[in-house]
């Protein structure tokens, strides 16, 4: 049983809470309240979908209110009983994400993926969405939908209702399937045609037997050129030895030469260095550390006489800067006497101070006219206000005074402003020639501090000339000092230099003689190593002669193992496409009696469909049957038509009554009932298929069942959802805008309403 639905943003519904009983329970309201919406809303908590979402009429984001503001997720809550057991599922549906969902049992987690709650709910409820949809829940105005059918529509409809429809689709697959196989059979035999099989097998054995006789032949020749590539490697390690040796031989030859010529040439050398007549090393080392010695005293007073030199022109830059700095500012001081001469400081000052009154005089003339002229403009707005009276004395004014008096003010405001304009015209005036003054007085300031600063510029400058010139002349004598003293460096570094190249040719001259006996000695043991290599020409002549011949040997027997592979290989190509060919064959042959075994097995399982499918709607219908003439009576309490069923014919399904009791006076309800008996036959029979069909679930949901049902039919149909179907069904829920229907008492009524102009949402009131 469902015990409570809520609404969150979902279509027309804004938040929205049903708590629904057994019984009928009945949703009433005008159409677009959002009546249907509520239902769409049950199927979509159970099943995840609803039919506008199925047939593709809407998007899963139209579901989400849009009135009055956009909203950008929707969410139903649904609560139902099963046995003693409470459920509870909830989804969510967020603008461009996918939904959400949440199933709960006795309020522990079952479950969070959507797919995965439709399913635990369609095992728990026993159904899934399309037997939901076909059997629960009759759309909008369709309670006599099958009896609007035409024949053939209608048998189609309720074979989809009983599910019969699933045999009518697998005959029609099994149909296109046998038809299929068949004709890939007529093409396999037809590929087989002008194939001989024996011929083939001989043609692959007589392949397989050459094969053989090259693979012996190859192994034959390749035993031979495997030894002749051994002793190739054999020779090749002699050969390769030998000139070794060989090179050895001429390098050893090669650096004797060379080394002999390099003794020849430090002969030489020895030679000129020994003409030069340079004397004894002891000797001119002794003149070479005294010559150092006193170049070294040297440098130590040529660093001094450099030093004081630095310090003088250090000095002397100071000064210079100093006399730049005193010039400088005695052209300054000149400059501001020449500009003081024509300038009377206490005629300025007379004036500054002339100026300063009188603009202190404006300011005060200016402020009494603005307040002047502000106390007249509230009078005017005063008298404006009021119609009669005097805004002062509160006298009793006629309209004549009253506008002379207002007159006179404006005409008085207009001069005063007048006078404002002109003071402040003559204030800036005033205020400019003020600030040039004073600015003036500020120059005549500076110009005399800067006088009192500069008072003695040219003794000062007189004093640092005299410095300058003596520290020059003492520069003068300091650069001489260093230049004598350079001299004698550069005449001591020349003969320190002489010195010091004696001796480098006397170190290298000893070098030599070193070098000659190392090299002499490594000549002699080269000449005993050339001696010891037993080596010639013709030895490796010979030997080259047997590489040759051994690798020509290898070559042919190469060139005729390639030759034979590439014959191998071919052969096992053949072989191979003719055994996959064999093969093949071979294959087509057992899947054209498989296929035909198929064939045979598919048309057997055709009939047995067709079978089962004429069983089942006979036992279907009789089980609907049973159930309609069980409840009929309730639902018609009438005695004109006794009994009901469903006659299933070869190309319908026919909703019949019965008028006598001898069996005989069956009729077709769409020929002889009125229609309100005709929306109550349909009715039982809805019943009925839900009850056949969704044993599990005792529920009917029905979309404005009342539609072309007569003030009759309705009384009836009242007593039916009150006393009748509640003792059938566990809950039944009655979409309608009838508010006859309030009459029915077994369970609950809400009432929906919502102001569409103003795109409200709905409410919902209990009645």
């Amino acid at each position: 049983m469902i015990e409570l639905l809520e609404l969150q943003n979902w279509k027309t519904h804004g938040s929205s809470t049903l708590s629904f009983s057994k019984g009928t329970n009945i949703l009433l309201g005008q159409m677009g309240a959002g009546k249907s919406s509520v239902m769409d809303a049950i199927s979509f908590a159970l099943f995840g979908t609803f039919p506008a979402i199925k047939n593709r009429r809407m998007s899963i984001n139209d579901v989400i209110s849009n009135r009055p503001v956009p909203k950008d997720r929707a969410v139903v809550r649904l609560k139902f009983r099963l046995g003693n057991d409470i459920y509870t599922v909830e989804r969510e549906v967020a603008l461009n994400n996918s939904p959400k969902a949440k199933f709960e049992k006795n309020g522990v987690h079952v479950q969070s993926q959507p797919q995965r709650v439709t399913e635990e709910i369609e095992r728990l409820l026993k159904i899934d969405y399309d037997l939901f949809s076909r059997v629960v829940y009759s759309e909008q105005n369709r309670l006599d939908y099958f009896l609007e059918l035409k024949s053939a529509d209608r048998k189609k409809q309720i074979d989809n209702l009983l599910g019969l429809d699933k045999f009518a689709v697998a005959q029609d697959n099994v149909t296109s399937l046998i038809n299929r196989i068949k004709s890939m059979i007529e093409e396999e035999e037809k590929a087989l045609e002008g194939i001989d099989m024996k011929e083939l097998e001989l043609q692959l054995a007589n392949s397989k037997e050459s094969l053989e006789k090259i693979v012996t032949e190859s192994k034959k020749l390749k035993k031979e050129h495997d030894e002749s590539v051994n002793k190739r490697e054999m020779i090749e390690s002699r050969y390769k030895k030998a000139k070794d040796l060989l090179s050895k031989k001429i390098a050893l030859s090669k650096e004797i030469v060379e080394d002999e010529g390099k003794i020849s040439t430090l002969n030489d050398e020895i030679k000129k260095i020994d003409k030069l007549e340079l004397g004894s090393e002891e000797e001119l080392s002794r003149k070479f550390a005294e010559f150092n010695l006193k170049n070294v005293e040297l440098k130590k007073e040529e660093n001094i006489v450099t030093d004081r030199m630095q310090e003088v022109q250090l000095r002397m830059g100071k000064l210079q800067n100093q006399i730049s700095d005193l010039e400088r500012k005695k052209t300054t001081k000149e400059k501001l006497l020449a500009d003081m001469k024509d300038i009377d400081k206490a005629e300025f000052s007379k004036r500054f101070d002339d100026s300063k009154l009188k603009y202190e005089e404006l300011e005060k003339e200016l402020a009494l006219v603005k307040v002047t002229k502000k106390e007249n403009e509230k009078w005017i707005t005063e008298l404006e206000k009021h119609i009669s009276k005097c805004p002062v004395c509160e006298r009793n004014l006629d309209s004549d005074t009253k506008e002379g008096i207002l007159g006179d003010k404006r005409k008085h405001v207009l001069e005063l402003s007048n006078k404002e304009n002109e003071i402040e015209v003559e204030r800036r005036q005033l205020k400019s020639i003020l600030n040039g003054v004073e600015e003036k007085l500020s120059q005549i300031k500076i110009a005399e501090e800067k006088l009192l600063e500069y008072g003695d510029v040219e003794k000062r400058l007189e004093e640092a000339g005299k410095l300058e010139k003596k520290s020059s002349e003492e520069l003068m004598e300091i650069k001489i000092k260093r230049d004598e003293i350079s001299k004698k460096r550069e005449e001591q570094t020349r003969e320190i230099l002489s010195i010091k190249s004696s001796l480098d040719q006397i170190t290298r001259k000893n070098s030599y003689i070193k070098n000659v006996r190392e090299i002499f000695a490594l000549v002699a043991e080269k000449k005993s190593k050339l001696g010891e290599i037993k080596i010639d020409d013709e030895e490796i002549d010979k030997m080259q002669k047997e590489l040759v011949d051994i690798n020509s040997l290898i070559s042919r027997n190469l060139a005729i193992l390639e030759s034979s592979e590439r014959e191998r290989r071919e052969k096992e190509s053949r072989i191979e496409e003719k055994s996959k060919e064999i093969d093949r064959v071979r294959k087509l042959i057992e899947r054209i009696k498989s296929r035909n075994k198929t064939v045979d097995g598919l048309t057997k399982f055709k009939n047995a469909l067709q079978e089962t499918q004429v069983v089942l709607r006979n036992k279907l219908v009789n089980s609907v049957n049973e159930v309609m003439q069980d409840i009929w009576p309730d639902l018609y309490p009438y005695g004109d038509y006794i009994g009901i069923n469903l006659q299933a014919t070869e190309g319908d399904y026919v909703l019949r009554v019965k008028t006598d009791k001898n069996g005989e006076g069956w009729n077709d309800v769409d020929s002889i009932a009125s229609g309100g008996e005709r929306s109550t036959a349909c009715l039982t029979m809805r019943i009925a298929f839900a009850m056949v069909l969704t044993p599990n679930l005792k529920w009917i949901i029905l979309d404005e069942p009342t539609h072309n049902i007569d003030q009759q039919g309705i009384t009836k149909l009242v007593r039916l959802f009150s006393e009748v179907l509640p003792e059938i069904i566990e809950q039944i829920f009655i979409i309608t805008h009838d508010e006859q229907l309030k009459q029915i008492t077994n369970g609950k009524i809400y009432m929906l309403k919502r102001n569409k102009t103003e795109s409200g949402a709905t409410e919902i009131d209990e009645v």
